[in-house]
């Protein structure tokens, strides 16, 4: 298994973002395909209702959403961390954010800032989203991917027999 990061490190910024808009950015997409099983963000103003998500261009300005959980409510005022998740992510997807009451951390500046007004993050919805200026959110991923068959499956006893 090798590790998959994805996202921005999840630290004190100088400015942030708001509410009741599904932001991204496309500073480090994912490196890899597997599972994200934790994330990380820095709440500036505790965040309700929160909701990441992974999503993936397809094409244009135009992205959709692979895999979604709810945290709900994040305390402010540290790096906070959720542990024991499941999300699906392909190599090139962005993490996106969503929440209807306080404020991420941010700057404003390295990628693109992606956000479109509204909840956008569930499973295959795909939306128009608005492209532009310099972002950096506090919010990380990270996960492994999938297992190498082992020597009881098929792709183990191939290769234990020569034939891959």
């Amino acid at each position: 298994m090798a590790a998959i990061d994805v996202g921005n490190a999840a630290t004190n910024r100088a400015t942030y973002v708001g509410a009741n808009i599904t932001y991204a950015d496309d500073v480090n997409p994912a490196n890899l395909s597997g599972t994200i099983d934790t994330i990380e963000l820095w709440p500036q103003i505790q965040l309700t209702n929160c909701k990441v998500g992974l999503i993936y261009n397809t094409g244009g300005n135009d992205y959709k959403c692979r895999s979604v959980t709810t945290l709900g409510t994040v305390a402010s005022g540290a790096k906070r961390t959720y542990s024991g998740l499941n999300l699906a992510v392909e190599a090139g997807d962005i993490l996106a954010i969503f929440f209807d009451g306080g404020r991420l951390e941010s700057d404003s500046s390295g990628g693109n800032r992606i956000y479109k007004a509204g909840d956008q993050l569930t499973v295959n919805n795909e939306q128009t989203y608005t492209v532009s200026g310099n972002s950096t959110n506090s919010l990380y991923g990270s996960g492994e991917t999938p297992a190498a068959g082992g020597a009881g499956g098929p792709a183990g006893l191939l290769v234990a027999q020569g034939i891959i």
